[in-house]
């Protein structure tokens, strides 16, 4: 009999509740820590930093936990039972956990854009400031996104 399969399924249902939880919290302080960026704030966005980076290990504890409960790695059929027996609304706390880590992909993907903003701007202050001329070749347009064709404005890699 498998280790992981318990009669119940009840700990497969809280597990999967407080690694939604713990995900939502971390999407909340990403969102936080985009607008602090976005305000130039170094003392929140340092505070919102290390807050993100302790909801991340608490995500990776719920995420190993919730693994480790599943029997992983485990059949996409295997895990539509397991879900099914978990109880009520697990199938769709499932889903929800997937919707959300995709939400958090995203503002991570624009904490990238910005932190290379605030990157160039301090570049760019550095150089005016020693009187050095910044090297543009191959920057960013006025989107924020790298272009890779060398005009200006168009979208390539962020």
């Amino acid at each position: 009999m498998d280790k992981h399969i318990n009669p119940a399924e009840k700990p497969l249902r809280a597990l999967l509740q407080v690694e939604y939880h713990v995900l939502c919290q971390y999407v909340s302080i990403a969102e936080q820590e985009n607008n602090a960026l976005a305000e130039s704030d170094p003392d929140t966005i340092t505070a919102l930093a290390e807050q993100k980076l302790a909801m991340l290990q608490e995500l990776s504890l719920a995420r190993r936990a919730t693994k480790h409960e599943l029997g992983e790695p485990i059949s996409a059929a295997n895990l539509g039972q397991r879900l099914d027996a978990a109880g009520p609304g697990a199938r769709d706390l499932f889903e929800l956990i997937i919707a959300k880590a995709r939400e958090a992909m995203e503002i991570n993907r624009i904490t990238a854009r910005l932190v290379a903003h605030q990157t160039r701007r301090l570049e760019q202050r550095r150089a005016a400031l020693s009187g050095i001329p910044l090297d543009t070749s191959g920057g960013y347009g006025v989107t924020g996104f790298r272009d890779l064709t060398g005009g200006y404005g168009t979208i390539g890699h962020a």
